[in-house]
């Protein structure tokens, strides 16, 4: 789901520590809510990521927001005003007035991750850690991070993701002249009337209607990779095409020269975007690539299906399970080892003989289907949503949201995708070189969150469908140990404040309880306005 849809449910009262180099001396009076963070500024800018990348990359937005909330009539941008509207202790503006004081526009920058001194920038915000591995799996999905670093802009009165690529384009434009970096309606560059296709002994106009599925494949002749890719997805568009689905292919050149362009279309069956690098770059800002070749399949709404098309035309070149969504059960293999960074993930893993399928088949029956349906409802709820935004007119109305009344976390914020493993040798690979589990027992339920970097084991002996039920529950209500992968660090302070404090601050601040949306300010807190 995207940020906004989640925000009432999961996001609005995670607690924020600010940033700052003096000794706190009280702890609670430092923490906050990110609802009072939106609620204060114009924009709120996530900012993820952890080592040395990152530390150049967040100097350089620390110089970017300072000039946008420069102040113009003598205030300066830490004054006490601003901070009381920091922490909710000043009524809230209208969704029509989100400026500072002296009327400049407000940015503020939430990190997430990063736990060194040099990481931590005076007068940013920082997510405060949590036992919790859902939470930051929620933002890092709803945000559509793909990288570290990552910059993302989110519009605090929509809660509208403006952009996902804030790294590049503050690398393009560190002075911020475009910021917020709006991202182009994908309607304007993809446009199928506009396509074209190599015919004959040129290049000719397309034309043709949508396909049910487009596969937006970016590359260029200069890159080998692409031109090998290019040798493996002709024969599966063929075949494709030759079963009448509705399924497409567009190419997105990024060639230098146009003349390179037309050499390489010359060798493809499908469509192209004109050459036009301007098309292709905005694309690879709409959708978050980072690099060539790369193949992403779309629905009719422009919304992703997977990031990794090559992976699935390859595991499924006849097409048997077009439109090639989320499936209530999958094989762990070569192939389907991609879609563990698309979603938290359920698997079994077994020895992987006939007999051990056909056991994990059996007893993932139920509960495999059932975590399916929860994707399905997600998936509806949001064209529902995007359907009634388009018919909505005013800016009170773009505000709402349809998030559940009574507030409680929807089921399809934490879904779960369900695999088993066989004979491909990437089983062994992820047991034994990412879990660092090679030497336990199987059957083992095991459940990995690629994005977030963790992972949490059953520590049933066997395993059986009122085990694997009892797992999956325990992990929705948030009750799972989670472990980091090897790879992975968590992180253990914030501006060198002890999570642990942090933490108890959180619990007795009512701060945290009651942010400004949601009720007055306690008595106990009546000193901060002073």
């Amino acid at each position: 789901m995207a940020f906004r849809d989640l925000y009432d449910t999961c996001f609005r009262d995670l607690p924020v520590v600010f940033i700052s180099k003096e000794k706190v001396t009280e702890i609670k009076e430092s923490v906050t809510v990110l609802d009072n963070i939106f609620s204060s500024s114009q924009y709120v800018v996530f900012f993820f990521g952890n080592g040395s990348r990152s530390i150049e990359l967040g100097r350089t937005l620390d110089e970017l927001v300072k000039k946008r909330n420069e102040p113009t009539n003598g205030k300066t941008k830490d004054s006490p005003a601003r901070l009381r509207r920091f922490f909710g202790l000043k009524k809230k503006k209208s969704s029509r007035d989100r400026s500072s004081p002296d009327g400049n526009t407000v940015v503020s920058v939430v990190r997430v991750g990063g736990e060194t001194e040099e990481e931590m920038i005076e007068g940013w915000f920082s997510l405060v850690p949590s036992d919790d591995a859902r939470i930051r799996s929620r933002l890092l999905r709803s945000l559509s991070v793909e990288t570290n670093p990552s910059i993302v802009v989110v519009e605090s009165v929509s809660r509208g993701v403006i952009t996902t690529d804030g790294r590049r384009l503050l690398a393009e434009d560190p002075k911020g002249n475009d910021f917020p970096w709006p991202t182009p309606d994908v309607s304007t560059v993809l446009n199928e009337e506009g396509l074209v296709r190599w015919e004959g002994d040129g290049v000719k106009k397309a034309g043709g209607e949508r396909a049910r599925v487009r596969a937006l494949l970016f590359g260029a002749v200069w890159c080998p990779p692409c031109r090998e890719w290019l040798k493996q997805l002709v024969p599966i568009y063929s075949s494709l095409r030759a079963s009448s689905l509705s399924f497409e292919i567009i190419f997105c050149s990024s060639d230098r020269k146009e003349e390179a362009f037309n050499s390489f279309i010359a060798q493809m069956p499908w469509v192209s975007l004109p050459y036009d690098p301007s098309k292709t770059i905005a694309l690879t800002r709409i959708f978050n690539v980072h690099g060539i070749p790369s193949l992403i399949l779309l629905d009719e709404s422009n919304q992703i299906i997977s990031r990794h098309g090559r992976s699935v035309l390859l595991e499924d070149p006849k097409g048997s399970f077009f439109p090639w969504g989320g499936r209530p059960l999958q094989e762990l293999n070569e192939h389907s080892v991609s879609r563990l960074r698309e979603e938290p993930s359920l698997i079994l893993f077994t020895e992987g003989s006939p007999d051990d399928v056909a056991f994990s088949l059996s007893i993932l029956d139920e509960v495999g289907p059932s975590l399916h349906a929860e994707r399905v409802e997600r998936d509806e709820r949001r064209r529902g949503r995007r359907e009634s935004q388009q018919r909505r007119a005013s800016a009170d109305e773009k505000n709402s949201t349809d998030s559940s009344i009574d507030g409680s976390i929807p089921s399809y914020a934490d879904p779960l995708q369900v695999f088993y493993t066989g004979e491909d040798p990437i089983c062994d690979h992820i047991l034994e070189r990412i879990l660092c589990m090679g030497e336990e027992e199987l059957p083992m339920l095991v459940i990995v969150d690629a994005v977030s970097g963790v992972f949490a084991v059953c520590d049933e002996d066997d395993v059986s469908r009122e085990v694997i039920e009892s797992f999956v529950a325990s992990y929705k209500s948030g009750k799972l140990k989670w472990r980091a992968l090897p790879s992975s660090e968590s992180t253990r302070t914030v501006g060198g404040i002890p999570t642990a404090v942090i933490r108890e601050a959180t619990r007795q601040s009512a701060l945290i309880k009651m942010s400004p949306s949601q009720g007055s300010i306690g008595d106990e807190n009546k000193e901060l306005t002073a």
